[in-house]
């Protein structure tokens, strides 16, 4: 059988300090065949020229948000499986040749996840949301980083919603949950994710405010299906909409 495309999707705005061993970490994959996208969302410093440098497709534009970026980059990809990773994050050499196996095994499946772990650099102070977890320890990564998906997936679930600076990620996972986006997760760290003094996460007050519209958005689409399925009026379901309830999570090791 042959390797299907899978296209990599970075998008970067002045991550030039991180940027090389991100791209790095995407051209030593084992996985044979790959297109890297770079989308340049305003950068002034020099990302551009590190991707090109890189051997990357570079796309630029105005600056617009991670959203925005990831969605150029869908636009632009030649490949039927989709992926992303962030400026300063890293993954591991057999990312996506682990989900591909496991994506392709089952037709069914929308998309593939796996799990991350962190690690410090700056000597910075985690932010708050951190707390809860430990640098020893992985988990299951509902992040762009962590996902292959078949390009399906997005037009079944939608594309990222740019009304998110910071937690379209979560925004993302939520729709594809309500509507029950068939998933399945390997079982082992595939992402590497560094925390520095200029991760966007710690923006802790914003991001926390986006993440409560999120949630409500998808109680709102929750309560507009059930209402749907007892045929009664339904409520609205509110901002950055689409979709309804379940999910099958299938681990595989």
């Amino acid at each position: 059988m042959s390797s299907p495309l899978v296209s990599v999707i970075v998008p970067v705005h002045n991550g030039a300090r991180f940027l090389g061993e991100a791209l790095r970490s995407i051209r030593e994959q084992t996985y044979p065949t790959v297109e890297i996208i770079v989308v340049d969302d305003g950068s002034t410093d020099g990302s551009a020229e590190i991707a090109r440098s890189a051997g990357a497709r570079l796309i630029r534009q105005p600056r617009r948000g991670v959203a925005a970026a990831r969605n150029a980059g869908i636009a632009a990809a030649a490949g039927d499986l989709l992926a992303f990773l962030d400026q300063d994050d890293l993954w591991v050499r057999t990312k996506l040749a682990r989900q591909v196996e496991v994506l392709l095994a089952d037709p069914g499946l929308l998309y593939v996840l796996a799990r991350d772990q962190f690690f410090v650099v700056d000597a910075v102070e985690p932010p708050a949301w951190f707390r809860l977890r430990r640098l020893d320890q992985s988990y299951v990564a509902f992040e762009a980083g962590a996902i292959l998906a078949r390009r399906r997936a997005f037009e079944v679930v939608g594309l990222f919603d740019t009304a998110y600076a910071i937690t379209p990620d979560s925004d993302w996972f939520f729709r594809a949950k309500d509507l029950g986006a068939a998933m399945a997760v390997v079982d082992e760290v595939l992402l590497h994710r560094r925390l520095h003094r200029d991760n966007l996460s710690h923006l802790t007050e914003r991001s926390t405010a986006e993440i409560r519209r999120v949630a409500l958005a998808s109680i709102r689409r929750q309560r507009a299906r059930a209402a749907a399925a007892d045929g009664m009026p339904g409520t609205s379901a509110g901002e950055g909409d689409p979709n309804p309830a379940g999910g099958k999570e299938p681990v595989r090791s």
